[in-house]
């Protein structure tokens, strides 16, 4: 499968499993899914403003929403803070439907969207930190 595709299929699996409320819980994610639980995870992570994040997952997760596939919502918080709700869309689940996936990843990304779906971000960032060895 060529690179642009695995990745796209990537996302559209994880988000199969359920939403994905927050760019952030996003990015980390993905992050825990290839660095702790050896999912093949393509993206590159580089330290940032608030730990890993993948600028190359950030751009293949927009294109996804541009060409309908994922739909992406604002969603304004407490304190205003605005948060960004990722689904599939109807196309989407279609997509996903009729691309199958590497069964065994598969299986992978549903026991660990399982495990993480009622952490709460700062959990997942706290864990995503003490795995990288960064300080708060």
């Amino acid at each position: 499968m060529e690179g642009i595709k695995k990745k796209a299929l990537l996302l559209l699996t994880f988000l199969k499993y359920g939403d994905i409320i927050g760019r952030k819980r996003f990015q980390k994610l993905m992050y825990l899914a290839k660095h702790k639980y050896d999912i093949e995870v393509p993206f590159v992570f580089v330290r940032y403003l608030y730990g890993p994040y993948s600028r190359e997952m950030q751009r293949v997760l927009d294109n996804l929403v541009t060409n309908g596939l994922i739909k992406e919502d604002k969603i304004i918080g407490n304190e205003g803070i605005v948060e960004y709700k990722y689904s599939l869309t109807n196309r989407g689940k279609f997509a996903i439907s009729i691309i199958s996936f590497n069964v065994k990843e598969e299986e992978k990304i549903k026991k660990f969207i399982e495990k993480y779906k009622y952490k709460s971000t700062k959990d997942i960032v706290k864990e995503v930190y003490e795995h990288a060895g960064i300080e708060e």
